[in-house]
């Protein structure tokens, strides 16, 4: 991955061009580029968060590569909720990403 630096004159402008970037990368390239980071941290071999018990608020315990590790997670209904109480821009737009990748789940 060539790493690109882009140079903002204030915190808008930066705030804005992240916005940006995230919409390009769309769903599907931040969870490879979340991914990526996984095995960065942790090394290969780690079980995907869906495949742990419970699909609402919980602690699944998760064997990886190295110790076991508890993790605390929000469903996807209490994660849209927050993110619309925050109304944030990027919050905002997630919104609408994770909408459209559950309803093609549901489809």
């Amino acid at each position: 991955m060539e790493r690109v630096v882009h140079k903002t004159t204030s915190h808008q402008e930066a705030a804005r061009h992240d916005r940006c970037q995230m919409r390009a990368l769309g769903v599907e390239g931040r969870q490879a580029v979340a991914r990526e980071l996984e095995r960065r941290a942790y090394g290969g071999g780690n079980p995907d968060l869906r495949e742990a018990e419970g699909r609402g608020r919980g602690e699944p315990r998760l064997e990886g590569t190295e110790a076991p590790r508890t993790l605390s997670y929000i469903g996807l209904v209490a994660l849209l909720a927050a993110k619309r109480a925050a109304g944030r821009a990027k919050d905002l737009d997630d919104i609408e990403q994770l909408t459209g990748a559950r309803d093609g789940l549901d489809g």
